[in-house]
Order: structure tokens, then C-alpha cells, then sequence
């Protein structure tokens, strides 16, 4: 064969030192992690990463799943009261203490809410049930988005939700198990659902945004990182060194959550 017709591949370049901060401006991260003590620091020797401080994110804390949605709602109201330009994915369960669950919704969202996770798993309820449905309506009639881990569901579950609240965005985080062992689940329910959304942090196989963008036509992603737990750099590289549009890399860094947050209804 003649070398002069065969396809060059694609040559890889490794970032430079200043990738991180060159990008910063240009992230909205849906996924970092605040903790009460402040013991969530990342580990190693990965000084760039320590220094991570995106121009704009959502906020979460671990007491959603340690304590309680009380619990973690009321150190992020704290939160949100020193640092009001901030958004925070709040939590929920069917049954909370206080206020009726309309209520609890419509508080959170006049406190900065961005989405509100749900850990049924680790809290032992149904995503079926009837108090289940009225929250998820709730939330479906603000367009208040659903964060959930896919460890704490099935993709089975993810289906019906998407299904029966056809106006409720739904954001799938991938936690700490990668989302390449599930593709063969969230491609159809990408392709099903125009309301479901996928979180980058564990979005890492070989090719997977040229195959879901170029090939499917699927961009509805929203960046996370996980931080301060793990590094940024891992997605924000698998993002910005992938060939797709630059237009939809865009897309995943920052707006579609920007309009995920744009669309609730206070």
C-alpha cells in the first residue's frame, strides 16, 4: 500500500502547565464539593489542580448522604448567605421535617438552587412511591433539575422518571464508577429522552464525545470534575482535546447548565 494514501492519524499533543488556568474563565463545573470541615482537599502532588477556581459553578456537600437533606441544605443556606453569587445543588428526600415539600422547593430555589440530589440508596426510600412522585413533580413544575448518582438508581428507573416527567431535566452523575460500563444503557435513553443529561466527571472512554456528538448528534452534557476529590484536568481534557465542534464544547463547559439554571421557574 502506498503510505501516500493512507489517513494520517491524528497526532496528540499533552497539554501544558497552564492549561487549567487558561480555561478557568471559559467553565461552569456542575459538580464540586464542599465539606463542613473542610477536609475534602485534594490528595498528591498536583499543585494546578489545587489551585482549581472556576469563574462559576454548583456547589454540593457530602452531608446530603452522611446526615440528612436537612442537614446539608442548612450548611449550604449558610453557604449561599457568605457567597451569594454561588449556585448549590441542594438535597431532598419524599419525607422532610418542617414545611410542606412545595414549600422546601420553592425556599431552595430563592436560595440559589441549581438542581436537588437524591440518594434513595443510602437513604432507603423508592423512587416510585408516591411522595417520591409528588416531589419529583414538584421540582418538574419549576424545572428544577434531578442530580442523581447512577449507583443510587438503575437505568431502568432513570427511563421511567424521564418518562412520566417528560419537563423534569435530569442530570446523571457518574460518581465514583465509570459511565463506559453503561454506555450500552444511556445511549437509547440519550436518544429516548430530550430531557436527560449526563455529567462529565466519569464520562471517560476512548472517543466517547466524537461518538455521541459527531455520530448520535447527542450533546446534552453538563462539566463536572468531582473536585476537590479528584482532579479537573482529566475531563476538561477529555472535553477540549476531543474532535467535536468547538461550538458544542462550549456547550458542555458552560451553557447548557447556565440554561438548566436560566429555565427554573422561581
Amino acid at each position: 500500500m502506498n503510505m501516500k494514501d493512507t489517513k494520517e492519524s491524528k497526532e496528540f499533543n499533552i497539554p501544558g502547565e497552564n492549561f487549567l488556568g487558561e480555561n478557568l474563565c471559559r467553565i461552569f463545573d456542575c459538580n464540586i464539593w464542599l465539606d463542613a470541615g473542610e477536609k475534602n482537599l485534594l490528595a498528591g502532588p498536583d499543585a494546578a489542580a489545587k489551585k482549581y477556581n472556576p469563574s462559576a459553578g454548583v456547589y454540593s456537600t457530602a452531608l446530603s448522604y452522611t446526615k440528612s437533606p436537612e442537614a446539608a441544605n442548612e450548611y449550604l443556606t449558610r453557604e449561599n448567605q457568605k457567597n451569594p453569587g454561588r449556585h448549590f445543588a441542594y438535597a431532598a428526600a419524599p419525607l422532610m421535617r418542617g414545611a410542606d415539600i412545595c414549600e422546601i422547593i420553592d425556599s431552595l430555589i430563592n436560595e440559589n438552587a441549581a438542581c436537588i440530589r437524591l440518594f434513595p440508596k443510602k437513604s432507603n426510600y423508592s423512587l416510585s412511591g408516591g411522595e417520591t412522585e409528588r416531589l419529583l413533580s414538584a421540582m418538574e413544575n419549576r424545572r428544577l433539575p434531578l442530580m442523581i448518582w447512577h449507583t443510587e438508581t438503575t437505568w431502568g428507573e432513570i427511563d421511567k422518571i424521564c418518562g412520566r416527567h417528560p419537563e423534569l431535566p435530569v442530570i446523571v452523575d457518574g460518581n465514583d464508577k465509570k459511565l463506559l460500563y453503561h454506555n450500552r444503557a444511556y445511549i437509547p435513553l440519550l436518544l429516548k429522552h430530550p430531557n436527560l443529561y449526563l455529567e462529565t466527571f466519569n464520562l471517560i472512554q476512548y472517543m466517547a464525545y466524537e461518538t455521541l456528538v459527531n455520530k448520535y448528534e447527542i450533546d446534552r452534557f453538563v462539566f463536572g470534575t468531582n473536585y476537590p476529590s479528584n482532579s479537573p484536568l482529566a475531563p476538561l481534557y477529555m472535553l477540549l482535546l476531543s474532535d467535536i465542534p468547538e461550538e458544542t464544547k462550549e456547550k458542555i463547559l458552560n451553557g447548557n447548565m447556565k440554561n438548566l439554571i436560566a429555565n427554573i421557574k422561581k
